[in-house]
This record gives C-alpha cells, sequence and structure tokens, in this order.
C-alpha cells in the first residue's frame, strides 16, 4: 500500500509538472528565461543545493476524494533517478556529439544538443 502511495504521489507531481510546463511555455519571456535555465542547469548546476531545494518544495494535489493534500519533498529516489538519466545522458553526449559535428556541422548539433535536452527534461 505504501509503494502504491509513492507512486500515485509521483504521477500527481508529474501531472503538476505537465501543467506548469505548459503555462511556461505559453510566457512572453520563455527564450530569454530557457537559455538562462538550460545555462544554470548545465555550466551553473548547485549540486546539493538545488537537491535541497526540490526536497523541500510543498506540491498540493487531490486524493482519491477530491480532498486537498499536501506533499512536501520530491522524494530522494526521484531526485537520484533523475540525476542518474542526467548522468547518463551527459556522458553519451561525450561521445556521440564528436562525431556529429564533422557530418552537420557545429551550429545545428548545438541548437539540436539545446533542444534536445530541453525536450527530455520535459517529458
Amino acid at each position: 500500500n505504501e509503494k502504491q502511495s509513492i507512486w500515485s504521489q509521483l504521477i500527481s507531481i508529474l501531472i503538476i509538472m505537465k501543467t506548469n510546463w505548459q503555462s511556461y511555455v505559453k510566457a512572453d519571456i520563455f527564450l530569454a528565461s530557457l537559455a538562462y535555465v538550460l545555462l544554470y542547469t548545465t555550466v551553473l548546476a548547485p549540486g546539493g543545493l538545488l537537491n535541497s531545494y526540490f526536497s523541500q518544495l510543498e506540491f498540493k494535489i487531490k486524493d482519491e476524494n477530491g480532498n486537498d493534500k499536501i506533499i512536501v519533498g520530491v522524494p530522494a529516489t526521484v531526485i537520484s533517478i533523475f540525476q542518474v538519466i542526467a548522468g547518463l545522458l551527459g556522458l553519451s553526449a561525450t561521445f556521440v556529439v564528436p562525431r556529429l559535428i564533422p557530418k552537420y556541422g557545429l551550429i545545428k548539433i548545438g541548437i539540436l544538443s539545446i533542444w534536445s535536452q530541453q525536450i527530455i527534461s520535459v517529458s
């Protein structure tokens, strides 16, 4: 039952994230903000500070009966899973991108890399 509760919380958090991303994409400042966020999450990543922030976030969701329920913090396992995925993608890019640059050019691969990071982080 506890595993089921964790999965239902995770699904609720993902639904909230999807809704927030849809609002973010519609904002006038989206492209400038996106460029800053991508830079901040790659080159300027704060590491433990960002993990602490995520672990203290509060999410308001509806339970099975339609009552409001507050969830405090993204579970550490979820944060860890995303960190592992990000590390694996970064490591794979180290080997894939140098092979693609001679074929398609630096600018096209740079644009592709930035947008693929964004698409992967949203999905």
